[in-house]
């Protein structure tokens, strides 16, 4: 993260908190503490800091928020993952190259006609699950989508 960007989200606190004042020397100290995080998260963790906090924040109590605001993220991906990889098995659709290679595999041990059947299927299956996706508005196979499909 940019030194600029975190200075934005200290003069926001700055704002905040009447008795928020940091010296240059103070400031290198966020900086160097923050370098190497995630711009959008740094943001989310200083509005939860503001909206949970009396006080002036400390480096140490932005971090703590921080790490939160991390794992809640972590959270929400593993959870996305995990719905995008029950549709697709719900679909049929493979989940990887080997899966799809051995799908492959497979169909040539088929005869013709069940395959070409069993390759239509499999893609009506695709094209059905991008165009629910579509109507709903959304990117087919998004994250976000599949969580929305697997918690409503």
């Amino acid at each position: 993260m940019t030194r600029e960007a975190i200075k934005r989200q200290l003069e926001k606190l700055g704002l905040v908190y009447e008795r928020f004042n940091i010296s240059q020397s103070i400031f290198n100290i966020w900086a160097g503490t923050f370098r190497d995080s995630n711009e959008k998260t740094f943001e989310r963790a200083i509005d939860e800091v503001i909206k949970h906090e009396e006080y002036p924040p400390t480096v140490a109590t932005v971090l703590r928020y921080y790490e939160e605001v991390e794992k809640e993220n972590r959270e929400i991906k593993a959870k996305a993952k995990e719905c995008y990889m029950r549709a697709i098995t719900a679909l049929g659709i493979p989940k990887n190259v080997e899966e799809f290679k051995a799908y492959l595999m497979m169909l040539n041990a088929v005869p013709r006609e069940e395959r070409i059947e069993r390759a239509e299927s499999f893609s009506t299956k695709i094209v059905n699950y991008a165009n629910k996706a579509t109507t709903l508005g959304k990117k087919p196979k998004s994250f976000i989508a599949l969580i929305k499909e697997c918690s409503g």
